[in-house]
């Protein structure tokens, strides 16, 4: 818990929780997103949200988000991996009794000793009369239950079996999913969306140029961690030929899981990646189906499914730069 906060610093529920996320750099709060989130836990039947999205893909940011956002009515659990602190029952358990402490009396917690059973359910009784107080249910935010190590599992069922679950006025926002919290009722799960190309835009804020951004959001799929991987990478001082030349190896995952959408049974498919991978050259579709020997809609076809590749709506798929040709082209090996 944040025991010293700052002289003028404004105080909410989220400065308790010591392990919320935090971005280093610059953040692109998603709104519109954030919205639709509250609109699925403002649902009458809705009980439970789950985020769901492959590792990067934004879940840890969008709850802490959710949490400033909505301050006056979450109290949140993030759990992280990084040392047996941050995933500590007791620890976690401090941290979510300050921040129900702080909605129900507006004063600063003075917890000194660990949290029992019976000053957790004297909180829990005062929350519901804050929740019946503002006319709405308040919303625990759970996250990182699945980074706590599985040789610590008797930590993660401690943790769960204390946490506020079943209560009609406490919903869920999570990233766990509904089977790890053993909820049936009421649950709804959803995908949350990649970056959109905007957003992409807004995050890179002018260190590469808007073409260079499309070329790499659209690589990355706007996947948020692989986009801030990027950002790193330009900002250590690399310039934009000399990063599409690098992105292979200092962001491999990206690769390796695009290639998992290439199906290697398709012989065409395999020797067209060879050749945009191990020749310099600069190919249209209509040069590359020649050379194939193959229809050049028949290639179109199996090309538009990769995400990696880029063809351009003309009819000579001719690729739009130098830069997204190289950017592409790197690291089509087959495996």
């Amino acid at each position: 818990m944040n025991k010293d906060l700052a002289v003028g610093q404004v105080v909410d529920t989220t400065s308790f929780a010591s392990t919320i996320p935090q971005v280093d750099g610059l953040e692109i709060s998603r709104d519109n997103i954030l919205q639709t989130v509250k609109t699925m836990l403002d649902g009458r039947e809705v009980r439970s949200v789950h985020i769901e999205g492959q590792s990067g893909a934004g879940k840890s940011i969008l709850l802490a988000q959710f949490a400033k956002a909505h301050c006056n009515r979450t109290i949140s659990v993030f759990a992280r991996r990084s040392s047996w602190f941050t995933y500590d029952p007791a620890i976690l358990l401090h941290d979510l009794a300050a921040q129900m402490f702080w909605l129900a009396e507006g004063k600063v917690p003075q917890f000194s000793e660990e949290i029992s059973d019976v000053t957790l359910r004297g909180l829990l009784f005062k929350l519901r009369t804050y929740s019946i107080r503002i006319g709405k249910p308040l919303i625990l935010i759970l996250d990182g239950i699945s980074d706590i190590p599985d040789d610590q599992s008797d930590l993660r069922r401690l943790l769960m079996e204390k946490l506020p679950f079943g209560l009609d006025y406490i919903k869920l926002l999570t990233s766990s999913s509904p089977t790890e919290c053993r909820l049936t009722m009421g649950v709804r799960e959803w995908l949350i969306p990649p970056f959109s190309a905007e957003e992409s835009l807004a995050y890179f804020d002018g260190i590469l140029s808007p073409e260079l951004v499309r070329v790499v959001h659209k690589t990355c799929g706007g996947t948020p961690g692989f986009l801030a991987g990027i950002r790193r990478l330009v900002e250590s001082g690399i310039a934009g030929n000399a990063l599409l030349a690098e992105l292979p190896n200092s962001v491999p995952e990206i690769f390796a899981i695009e290639w998992r959408f290439v199906d290697v049974s398709n012989t065409l498919l395999c020797e067209a990646l060879g050749l945009l991978a191990h020749d310099s050259n600069k190919h249209t579709l209509l040069g590359l189906s020649d050379i194939l020997e193959c229809r050049h809609e028949q290639l179109r076809l199996l090309l538009s499914k990769l995400r990696f590749i880029v063809i351009p709506s003309n009819d000579d798929g001719e690729y739009p730069s130098e830069q997204s040709h190289s950017f592409h082209g790197t690291d089509c090996v087959l495996k």
